[in-house]
């Protein structure tokens, strides 16, 4: 069993890599050997190909930060004030996400609302 080391390499799975991932899987090869080849965890390629696997992954993050809210409270605190630019991006997407769900705008109104901002 491998554990953290020099050949581990911590990013996010494109979408190149994870046809790789899908070709090796199907023909045979084990989620381990895929690691190596890839220089990923065990676990990246078990989430990246196996729902189960993921649908878990994301319960049990789900369930330690409920269980840990002030850490997570703090976390999200640091990453905001270190990444202001990304955080009012997602501010803005989910305002606007709300905004069509609730019919409060169409989509319409946003492309004018976008061309006119353009057009500053």
């Amino acid at each position: 069993m491998f554990g953290k080391g020099d050949w581990m390499v911590y990013r996010k799975v494109d979408e190149k890599t994870l046809n790789k991932m899908k070709k090796w899987r199907k023909a045979g090869l084990s989620y381990m050997e895929i690691a190596k080849r890839l220089h990923l965890s065990n676990n990246t390629i078990q989430y990246h190909l196996k729902k189960e696997y993921r649908k878990k992954s994301i319960e049990r993050v789900k369930k330690w930060q409920k269980k840990h809210p002030k850490i997570m409270q703090e976390r999200n605190k640091k990453w905001r004030k270190e990444n202001p630019l990304k955080y009012r991006k997602i501010i803005c997407i989910s305002l606007v996400k709300g905004y069509l769900k609730r019919n409060i705008i169409s989509i319409d109104d946003l492309k004018q609302i976008i061309k006119e901002f353009r057009g500053r």
